[in-house]
């Protein structure tokens, strides 16, 4: 893009947004250099001028011309351009000012791809994340299409600004863009000849719900969704990428494309459904809200949307009753219902997904079967098969040629296309027919409601679907399951069968469709369907006629085009009639003093024209909301009805910009524990937003468990009601005017509430607010809080700084000086009210005793709790320590069986708990295996240790103030020679495996003791004479050690080293996990779709480019130095590195955010998507950095043992 000024201005003046007294003529992001606008309609050009100011825009030909209003908005409409291949320049000048030239312009056919992080999911590959298609990438060279990224991000109120480019498709651009998008983009591109650009605009977000991407005006006409116009019934879903707000993703990323002309949309999203299940088919109605919300958002009297229906995940199910409604399988089936609307259109990805892996890489399928939608509706190729087949009819039949004493289920589909097939597919290959194949995942039930495995026979364009358990059947299922793995109904076209499931193949309803004379409706007559489909019904006028109204059930619905019926569940009546001439609809208008709609008057619109408004605030007025037919559309500057077809009415509210504030915030108190335990700080927060996260909100407070209070003032602007929402992780609580006004604080849910009070403008009043937030309790990404007020003058928002202050009395600090062989709690700086008391614990270092506590000098004794009362002044604390005396344990270490001493040995003493962690006392033995260890008086465990040994069974030692003489270990022979054995974490060996069939769960080598549970059901697998643990993604093996992390773990570097064998199944994940300390804190495993070796490292991960060949018995070590540096070294050989500059590896830290992310698993997590597959050995985890020599030691143990 060009700029030319005939004012002298800085060059970043001319990028302004929003109008100043001084402004130029801005546009977003959307217009740049490369774009693509819409072919054959007119193309909406806006953006932002000085107010009154006249704008040129001239393209293709074309000069247009449009009037900043006092708002300095400006919109303009260039005639409808064919086909345009050749880029050229296109202009927008304000009179006076400075002119924006975007060059390289094309005309062709714009499609918006939108959903979660499958759709996100980029082509090339980046530190493990993307398709990694290096073939497609290089070969990518594809100049007619370009695409555009929308940038991330949730805002309460709509926003106007894009930050975004457009770029040209190329092997150098093209690697981060969409997968889905580039396959879906070239397939119609080549199609075509690349005699039509394809303008790609994705706006994706990970792990976000589907009422976020909603436009508010897309569900005006869905009554059963009208309560999400409370803003306030639906569970929020904070994490770092989703506020979760209804809305707030529509507001933020595709409110600033509107007004845009596009073809239509592909979307790919549901992996994080419909989960609050407000109403019946919850998810499609979204759908649709979803789809003709965005159509009427841009301004479209026609909008495609084409879905993909979910992949499969995870494990599959032990037996065979289909999944529950809210199961991802009900999703699918409503993700279906998508081909009954106006243009719409499913794509199955179910034979393409990975069960251990969310993120399925097979896009090239899911993009291309997308395509085919577009290509038949939208690019004339009508003989093509856009979908597998979708269950239409069932029907009990007494005998079938396959089964003649038995009563069948006969199921009929839609898209059969060249007929049905037993088939199969791989990754990046089509669909092939397996002609001695059997149908595999059909289940049948009678009216008791027992499943069985169903047999099932493909006759003609039917199946047949019987069991011999299941004499008088009524229901069936095909695929019903999240993870159907071996579903294999296809067409012969090779697209998969959609899963369904009847729970009365009895209950069906019917249709009855007429029209009058001058047009025809379809199907028309009586059509039978079975209980909750979906039907369509197309209303089409003879030439020189127009539709006059269609009446659903004797009610008129207005005179559509198409109209559908939502899932069945009553039989219905649709009737058309027509008219000579085309019927006229009024669109009332309305607003308050503080502004104006243009055009302000009512007036008639004819049927299918679209009619726009401008909503224009007064001078120091701004907007409050829109109104559309009498349901509330958001804070908007405009606003359309497309295909006009029915009565409407628009209304708009403003008021006056308030004077803002002088607060500062609220004074905040924190607290350790989730019940305001341990005051530990006090502060001023300017803003009570907050998006902590996994990460504690202050140093002084544990990140796992914490509580705040806010207190202080808020000043309203205006004498109105209030109503207050908050939004947070956990739970939370507010006063208003010393009144709860929300409680959150022993519910489970809702993580969203809202109440409302009467306040006077300019009046403080009292707020406080407690939240606390614990770990272990919830697993929702970490803490956030945020509060929000609306009233009548009001639109939502948060609570500016500007209208809070922070109140109350002073606070005093009670400082502890530092101390030696020992701490007190709460440690540092407290912060305490005036006539507040404090109470403090005092702990001793293990070995230590108190000897005094002081307060400002004034003995205390040696307390071991004190309190600090009536607080009136600043204090100081200190403690000192006395070392406790010790007393010789002494002995030898020797062979088992009177052998000779062992020299070298490791003698520790630890807790009589257990035998983890580090020992409190250790020796080790001289030439003649003799030791000596100081202990103080108590009841300890003895143990010992040394390489080529087993380690001793814990031994009890009792000190009571005397030596202990003679307390002699024997060790027996091992065989095994590992090093550092008294640095070792954790350690598990195979000896103690059972010969064959499960595992069970199992005990640590060294430190001995501790216990693993299985995850899944790993099994014994013996490879010679060598037993090792058999891991299998099928069944989600692995372990987890019975121990939850609270602190970290000391450490000086860390170590890894073990035997593994790699089984490639094709299937890919993030990562895979052998060892997994904490999440991503220390990982090392195997990939199991490339055997790429994969580390995680404080959060950092990394995979190799060298990979371990299938099969092969590798001894694999990764050893991490203390500054986070590594290596992995596959049998000796080193294949990875990593010298990036990392957290320190001092210690081994818990995430504390729950679940897995504090705990050490083997093989794979609970879920399964992490899980190795194939064969794990021995396996030793050091906390230390371990030399070559060492490590190269303990490798060539591990060969000898298993690399025979």
């Amino acid at each position: 893009m060009t700029i030319k000024s005939i004012l002298v201005l800085p060059i970043a003046a001319c990028c302004l947004a929003a109008p100043m007294a001084s402004a130029t003529v801005a546009v977003n992001g959307l217009f740049s250099d490369h774009m693509v606008l819409q072919r054959d309609m007119p193309c909406p050009i806006w953006g932002t001028a000085a107010a009154s100011k006249t704008i040129t825009v001239a393209f293709s030909g074309q000069t247009k011309t449009a009037t900043a209003d006092a708002a300095g908005n400006w919109q303009l409409n260039l005639d409808a351009i064919p086909v345009k291949t050749t880029g050229s320049s296109l202009t927008i000048a304000e009179a006076g000012a400075n002119t924006l030239t975007f060059s390289d312009v094309v005309v062709g056919d714009v499609w918006i791809c939108g959903g979660q992080s499958n759709m996100a999911f980029p082509l090339g590959f980046d530190g493990g994340w993307g398709c990694n298609r290096q073939a497609d990438v290089d070969s990518a060279n594809f100049p007619g299409i370009r695409f555009l990224t929308v940038p991330g991000g949730m805002t309460i109120a709509p926003q106007k600004t894009l930050k975004a480019s457009w770029n040209v498709c190329s092997p150098a651009s093209v690697g981060p863009f969409s997968a889905v998008a580039y396959y879906f983009g070239r397939k119609i591109y080549q199609d075509q000849s690349a005699k039509i650009p394809i303008g790609l605009i994705t706006a994706a977000s990970g792990g976000t719900v589907i009422d976020i991407w909603m436009a508010p005006e897309g569900a005006v006409d869905i009554p059963a969704l009208k309560p999400l116009y409370k803003l306030d019934i639906m569970p929020a879903r904070p994490n770092p990428f989703n506020p979760g707000l209804i809305f707030s993703a529509f507001n933020s990323m595709l409110y600033p494309l509107a007004p845009c002309r596009a073809k239509g949309m592909i979307w790919y999203q549901g992996e994080s459904g419909e989960k609050t299940h407000e109403v019946a088919d919850g998810y499609y109605l979204k759908e649709k809200t979803l789809q003709q919300g965005w159509q009427r958002a841009f301004g479209l009297d026609d909008f495609a949307m084409y879905v993909v229906q979910l992949a499969n995940l995870d494990g599959q199910s032990n037996g065979p009753t289909p999944d529950k409604p809210g199961s991802w399988a009900d999703v699918r089936q409503m993700q279906e219902m998508v081909v009954n609307l106006p243009h719409g259109g499913m794509a199955s990805a179910l034979d393409v997904g990975d069960a251990g892996d969310i993120h399925p890489k097979d896009k090239l399928a899911v993009g291309e079967r997308l395509a085919l939608w577009a290509l038949k509706n939208d690019y004339g190729r009508t003989n093509l098969v856009t979908s597998g087949p979708i269950l239409k009819d069932t029907v009990v039949v007494k005998s079938t040629t396959a089964y003649p004493t038995r009563k069948s289920i006969v199921c009929g589909f839609d898209f059969v296309g060249a007929g049905l097939m037993v088939g199969s597919k791989e990754p990046y290959v089509a669909a092939k027919q397996d002609a001695s194949g059997t149908l595999k995942k059909f289940v049948i039930a009678g009216a008791d409601g027992v499943w069985s495995v169903a047999d099932a026979v493909i006759k003609g364009n039917t199946v047949e679907v019987s069991s011999a358990t299941v004499a008088e059947p009524t229901q069936v299922a095909y695929a019903y399951w999240q993870n159907p793995a071996g579903a294999n109904l296809y067409n012969k076209d090779g697209l998969p069968a959609s899963p369904f499931f009847v729970d009365d193949v009895s209950a069906k309803f019917t249709v009855t469709a007429a029209a009058g004379a001058g047009g025809s409706i379809g199907p028309v007559g009586a059509k039978t369907y079975l209980k909750r489909r979906t039907a369509l019904y197309t209303i089409t006028p003879e030439k020189g006629r127009f539709i006059q109204d269609v009446k659903v059930d004797g009610v008129s619905v207005g005179s559509v085009k198409a109209y559908t019926f939502d899932p069945l569940s009553a039989n219905h009546t649709i009737s058309a009639t027509f008219a000579s001439s085309a019927p006229s609809y009024a669109i009332a208008v309305s607003s308050n003093t503080g502004g104006t709609i243009v055009p302000s008057a009512a007036l008639k619109v004819t049927q299918g024209a679209s009619q726009s408004f401008s909503v224009i605030p007064n001078a120091n007025c701004r907007i409050i909301s829109v109104t559309a037919d009498g349901a509330p559309v958001g804070n908007r500057n405009r606003f359309t009805f497309t295909d006009v077809r029915t009565n409407h009415t628009i209304s708009a509210l403003f008021a006056p910009i308030p004077e803002p504030g002088t607060g500062k915030g609220l004074r905040s108190d924190y607290y350790a524990g989730d019940k305001f335990d341990t005051f530990r700080v006090s502060r001023a927060d300017p803003s009570i937003t907050h998006g902590w996260w996994i990460f504690a909100p202050t140093p002084e407070v544990p990140a796992a468990a914490y509580s705040v209070r806010w207190t202080g003032q808020i000043e309203p602007q205006f004498s109105e009601t209030y109503t207050f929402r908050m939004t947070q992780t956990y739970r939370a609580r507010l006063w208003v005017n010393d009144k709860l006004l929300v409680d959150n604080w022993d519910t489970k849910a809702p993580e969203t509430g809202s109440g409302s009070i009467a306040l006077s403008a300019g009046k403080k009043v009292p707020v406080k607010i407690e939240y606390y937030y614990n770990a272990e309790i919830t697993n929702n990404g970490g803490g956030f809080f945020n509060l929000e007020w609306l009233s009548a003058s009001q639109p939502w928002e948060v609570v500016p700084q500007s209208q809070l202050y922070e109140t109350g009395p002073p606070v005093y600090t009670l400082n502890m000086a530092p101390v030696e062989n020992g701490s007190l709690s709460p440690a540092g700086t407290v912060l305490a009210n005036p006539g507040g008391s404090q109470t403090y614990r005092v702990l001793p270092a293990f070995g230590y005793r108190i000897k005094e506590v002081k307060v400002d000098e004034v003995s205390k004794g040696d307390a071991s709790t004190f309190t600090v009362a009536n607080i009136t002044a600043n204090h100081t604390i200190t403690a000192t320590f006395a070392a406790l005396p010790t007393y010789p344990i002494s002995g030898k270490v020797t062979k088992q069986g009177g052998g000779s001493g062992i020299a070298g040995a490791t003698v520790g003493i630890y807790a009589a708990a257990d035998l983890t962690g580090s020992p409190l006392y250790s020796a080790i033995t001289d030439a003649s295996g003799k030791y000596s260890i100081s202990a103080i008086a108590g009841t300890w465990l003895a143990s010992a240790s040394a390489t080529g040994y087993m380690p001793s069974a814990a031994k009890s030692v009792t000190v009571k103030n005397a030596p202990i003489l003679d307390s002699h270990i024997a060790l027996a022979a091992s065989g095994r020679n590992v090093p550092r054995t008294a640095d070792l974490l954790f350690s598990m060996v195979t000896d103690n495996l059972p010969d064959s069939g499960e595992t069970g769960n199992r005990t640590s080598y060294l430190p001995s003791g501790q216990s693993l549970t299985t995850i899944g059901k790993p099994t014994v697998e013996k490879l010679g004479d060598v037993k090792w643990q058999k891991n299998s993604v099928a069944t989600t093996d692995g372990y987890r050690l019975d121990k939850k992390f609270t602190e970290p773990i000391p450490a000086n570097g860390a170590t890894i080293v073990m035997a593994v064998k790699p089984k490639r199944n094709g299937r890919g994940a993030d990562w895979t996990c052998i060892v997994d300390y904490f999440g991503d804190r220390l990982v090392l495993g195997l990939k199991n779709d490339s055997g790429q070796v994969f580390v995680f490292c404080n959060g950092f991960r990394n995979n190799s480019e060298k990979t371990i060949p299938d099969g092969q018995v590798t001894i694999l070590s990764l050893v991490v130095q203390p500054d986070a540096k590594y290596k992995v070294y596959a049998n000796g050989t080193e294949v990875m590195d990593n010298t990036a500059r990392l957290s320190d590896m001092t210690s081994i830290n818990p995430n504390f955010n729950g679940g897995h992310q504090r705990e050490l698993t083997l093989g794979g997590g609970a879920g399964g998507w992490s899980t190795f597959n194939g064969n794990i050995g021995d396996v030793f985890v050091y906390g230390l950095a371990l030399s070559d020599a060492d490590r190269q030691t303990l490798e060539a143990d591990l060969k000898r043992k298993f690399a025979r």
